[in-house]
């Protein structure tokens, strides 16, 4: 479920009376989270969950397509060595040679295909720009908040001489060298160092959260592949264990580590949600007076993991939503438990989505929130009747909203929902939603021309086969 917008995404300020939605369908529809750039700690989280993601798609795609290559090409010069080899036999002396010749090529090429460890090779690429983002991340989330609160800046123990002070022509321009040099010392630090800084310098526990051992164990082990080609060291051993990590079975030094492609991925969401819950975190610690701000972020972020499909986090977003120990309202926090609940039932834990619902008393609420957990219980024929007593608008819900949440995925099919939208709009949904593909489609044509014109004229990159050494 989604707060309303001026555009009709579900944005209302929950400290406000719910205003009637005057919008129509047929407005554009603004990206999820355009509105939060504007803010830099919430620009921050969404930068790097976008490009957590991306590296995520990247792996998933071209670490497959290279695994296929090198199983193509094995099976290629297998085929080669083997025809060429029964050629070497032939009486002809040209054959013979020729074959000879091929045969050479053939196992030269079979052996470097062999030995080539291009798999890994993305697989530690991807990885490491993983913490190169994260690292990326952290350094704009400091930024952010000092620049924000500039009482911060006494906490930095760091003096400059006279001449060095001279350099400058305002003090904000001191101010910005001196938390560059800030964050770049932060950096250099390990990652449990960075967390243990962060609590000494904002008082407040960071690491009590369930994944702690897993991101440790996770950034232990880009030191080794960064330093040591994964070799496990006892250092990473030590470090595993006293930050709560188990091993099972035991790990033993010496022992090289690889990414598996279920490792990566799950590394990728372990990085999202780090960064989610630590921006998240200090936002509301530090900035009490923009804990709507906060909110908003946070149940527009669920929102984005639901409409992309990306349960896992949308599960983990709405867990830490629903655990918060203070919102801005109850209208936000009730918008977030609803959330939760999707994810639970999208992902099949229908007894947990059943549970929160009846945690709450939707008696004296909305009929937008009575339709949503009618919904979300599978009852239809209270929902269909919900729909109808609602109209065309309601606090939350209007036709955009129909098409739209990802709560109404299983509804919309049903012959309740179709029945009661005809007799709400007057005309079919099936027509409707064909209308809207339609002009999505006239739009997709506009969008692929921007892309052809923008990457026309590029040079194309080509390896030739002699003296590149990147064709095999």
């Amino acid at each position: 479920m989604a707060k309303k917008t001026e555009k009709n995404i579900l944005k209302v300020n929950s400290n406000k009376p719910l205003e009637k939605i005057e919008t129509s369908a047929n407005d554009d529809q603004e990206p999820i989270n355009e509105k939060h750039q504007a803010e830099p700690i919430a620009e921050a989280i969404d930068k790097l969950a976008l490009r957590a993601s991306d590296i995520c798609f990247s792996a998933i795609t071209f670490i497959a397509s290279a695994e296929k290559w090198q199983i193509d090409q094995l099976k290629k010069h297998s085929k080669e060595v083997n025809r060429y080899g029964n050629l070497i036999e032939s009486d002809d002396d040209t054959i013979r040679a020729s074959a000879l010749k091929h045969l050479l090529k053939s196992l030269y090429k079979f052996n470097r295909i062999k030995k080539s460890e291009v798999v890994r090779t993305l697989e530690i690429g991807h990885f490491l720009s993983l913490f190169s983002a994260f690292d990326a991340y952290t350094g704009e989330l400091l930024s952010a908040i000092y620049n924000k609160n500039h009482d911060l800046f006494k906490g930095i123990n760091r003096s400059l001489t006279i001449s060095e002070m001279l350099k400058y022509e305002n003090i904000e321009d001191v101010k910005t060298i001196i938390l560059q040099n800030e964050i770049e010392n932060f950096r250099r630090k390990s990652y449990v160092e960075q967390f243990e800084s962060l609590e000494s310098r904002f008082s407040i526990n960071l690491k009590k959260f369930s994944k702690w051992p897993e991101f440790v164990e996770c950034s232990q082990r880009r030191n080794l592949l960064t330093h040591c080609d994964g070799l496990v060291s006892d250092q990473y051993v030590q470090i595993c264990t006293k930050e709560g990590c188990k091993f099972d079975p035991p790990i033993k030094p010496g022992t090289k580590l690889g990414l598996s492609p279920e490792y990566l991925i799950n590394s990728c969401h372990l990085i999202i949600e780090v960064a989610l819950k630590l921006g998240q975190t200090l936002w509301r610690v530090q900035f009490d007076s923009e804990l709507d701000k906060a909110d908003d972020h946070l149940h527009t972020t669920q929102y984005d993991f639901l409409i992309r499909d990306d349960l896992e986090l949308a599960l983990m977003a709405g867990e830490f939503a629903c655990g918060l120990p203070k919102h801005s309202g109850e209208t936000i926090k009730t918008i977030m438990l609803i959330n939760y609940v999707i994810a639970c039932k999208f992902t099949g834990d229908n007894d947990k989505a059943n549970k929160l619902l009846d945690s709450k008393d939707w008696g004296p609420l909305c009929s937008d929130f009575k339709l949503a957990v009618a919904i979300l219980k599978d009852n239809y024929t209270e929902a269909a009747s919900i729909m109808k007593k609602i109209g065309q608008h309601g606090e939350y819900v209007n036709e955009q909203a129909y098409h739209e949440w990802p709560m109404l995925n299983n509804f919309r099919e049903s012959k309740e929902f179709q029945d009661a939208y005809n007799e709400i709009y007057g005309y079919q949904f099936v027509k409707e939603l064909k209308r809207s593909a339609n002009k999505v489609k006239d739009e997709s044509k506009k969008q692929i021309e921007i892309f052809e014109k923008a990457f026309k004229g590029e040079p194309k990159v080509e390896c030739s086969a002699t003296g590149s050494g990147l064709t095999f």
